[in-house]
């Protein structure tokens, strides 16, 4: 019962241990997620590591096309523009990837675009 009144009369250390423990959870999940995630080798801006937000920014300002060839002058044709996301400057291996053969899957975007044929 004691300690129950000390918690009431100074709610100061529980309100810290509310905020603190999220936010050092959070900033060390990020870390170690950074730390172990197979793209991180690729070149990019280090906004790009973390978050897809100055993308968006990039394409809400009409210069992400500018920026994305910056990008691939100044660190080569494979960068990473997003937290999972590659942009990759081999236009010879368009037909690869944008083919419809089933080798390189698609996601429901492209699923959209295609006829059906005989059912």
């Amino acid at each position: 019962m004691e300690a129950i009144r000390i918690m009431i009369s100074n709610p100061r250390p529980a309100l810290v241990v509310l905020v603190a423990v999220p936010c050092l959870t959070t900033i060390i999940w990020w870390t170690i997620s950074y730390l172990a995630f197979p793209l991180r080798k690729y070149p990019g801006p280090f906004r790009a590591d973390w978050t897809n937000w100055w993308r968006f920014f990039l394409v809400r300002s009409g210069s992400y096309h500018l920026a994305i060839k910056k990008l691939h002058d100044n660190r080569g044709p494979v960068v990473r523009i997003g937290p999972n996301t590659l942009d990759i400057d081999y236009p010879e291996l368009s037909k690869t990837f944008y083919g419809t053969d089933g080798k390189w899957k698609k996601t429901e975007f492209y699923q959209n675009n295609s006829a059906i044929v005989n059912g």
